[in-house]
Formats: C-alpha cells, structure tokens, sequence
C-alpha cells in the first residue's frame, strides 16, 4: 500500500513536471485553475469511459494515475504559495484514517472518490481524496501498483523535457516537429535547467513532444493489476453502466459549468 513518504515523492514529481510544462505557478490564477479543472474532467471522463466501462484495465490504471497528476496540481493552484501547499499536503496525508478491516466495494469507492475531485473548488481535501483513492486501489488489488504505476508515469512524462545534449540535436528537432506539425509555426527550444522544452507559436503556444518521447508502457498491469480488475467486474456491464452514468451527468454538468 502506498505509503505517506511515496505519495509525497508522487506529489513532488507532479510540481517538477508543471515547472517544466508551465512558464510559472500560477497560485490563486482564476484562469490557471479553470484550465486545470477542465484536465480533471477529461482525464475523469476517460477512466470511466475508456477503462472501467471498456474492461481496460491498462486505461483504469493510467486513468487515475492521470487523475492524480492534474488533481493533485489542481489543489497546489488554490494554495497561497508553495509552502502553504506543502502545509496543505502534509496536514491532509497525516489525518488520514480509514478502515481497511470493512469490504472495499471498489466501484462505489472509485465512484465516490471521482465525483469529489471532480465537484470539489477549495483546498482542503483534494489530496486526501486522491491518498484515499491510491491506498484503496492497492488494498483491493492485493498487491501494491499505485506507486510503481505514478512513477512510470511521471518518468514517461519528463521524456517531454528531453535533458540538452547540444545544438545540433535542438536543430534537428526543431525540423522534426516542424514536419511533423505542419499546421503550427515559430517552433522554438526553451532551455529550463538542465532540460529543453520545445514550443510553437514563439514560446507562448502549447509545450510539443520530441521525437525521442514514447507512451507509457502499463502493459504489466494486465497481470499485476487483473485483482483490481476482476473486483471492479463483479458487477455486469448494466450495472456497470447505471453505476457510472450517473457520475458521468455530474461530470458533464460540471464541464458546463467550467466552459
């Protein structure tokens, strides 16, 4: 089961990750909140639809990793400041408490957990929802996947801030994208440390991947994760459905709201 040192590690991850993706931490920015929430809601939605309702167990365990990364981000944006939110991290993971002796009905967890990440708008409670979540998943599985499936994630997501190697590398892959994305311009090389962010648009447009990034591999999950999976299967694919609908509506109605 994910332990408080792991999850802050995880969290850790998700900072140095935006530090790279964003121009600075927006704190308090209405918009940067908005935007984050939107990412919330898409990465909900395609847990739901493209992992549980489709007995994808790959897509169920990229998805709530997903959800961690833009929720957990998301509560770091409602913060004053970096400290606050650290305060904020550590007052939540400390008071956590739950009973691991009762039965887990999985999709009532899941259920639960999704509907408050996606409804809640203050700090407070994100990140123990999603510690919650993460201990739950590997508790049901019988074997521990949450922490090896965040950290093969995140480190997926830093081969789109490849490490500067010289200038003749930065060259070519400028061509590369510029053939790649032929409907896109002013294709630009960001230097942040030690790492290269590859942007369009001059540097105020969207972050884009090199040629060097893959996708992450959760095949293993297939295997390490198929408790997890059975425990969700044990309702039918009606039930399934009845039972995840209903947080589909409220997902939609909350991206009404967000647009």
């Amino acid at each position: 089961m994910i332990t408080n040192k792991q999850f802050y590690d995880s969290v850790e991850k998700v900072i140095d990750i935006n530090a790279l993706a964003q121009k600075a931490h927006n704190f308090l920015n209405k918009e940067a909140i908005k935007k984050q929430k939107k990412l919330i809601i898409e990465e909900t939605t395609e847990t739901i639809e493209k992992g549980v309702l489709n007995n994808n167990i790959e897509e169920v365990v990229d998805g709530i990793v997903d959800v961690f990364v833009v929720a957990s981000y998301y509560e770091f944006l409602l913060c004053d400041n970096e400290e606050d939110f650290r305060n904020e991290m550590k007052k939540q993971v400390d008071l956590f408490t739950i009973d691991f002796s009762k039965p887990i009905d999985i999709n009532s967890v899941l259920k639960k957990m999704l509907n408050l990440i996606v409804t809640t708008d203050k700090k407070g409670s994100i990140l123990s929802l999603l510690f919650t979540l993460l201990k739950v998943v590997d508790v049901v599985n019988k074997k521990d996947i949450s922490y090896k499936a965040i950290s093969d994630v995140a480190e997926n997501m830093f081969l789109k801030f490849p490490i500067y190697k010289n200038e003749d590398t930065i060259k070519n892959e400028l061509k590369y994208l510029e053939k790649k994305y032929p409907d896109r311009k002013d294709f630009v090389a960001v230097k942040k440390g030690e790492h290269i962010v590859y942007l369009d648009d001059n540097g105020v447009g969207k972050f884009l991947k090199p040629s060097t990034y893959k996708e992450v591999d959760l095949t293993w999950t297939k295997k390490e994760a198929s408790t997890l999976m059975a425990e969700i299967n044990k309702l039918s694919n009606n039930d399934l459905k009845n039972e995840y609908n209903e947080l589909l509506t409220v997902i939609e109605l909350k991206k009404i709201k967000t647009n």
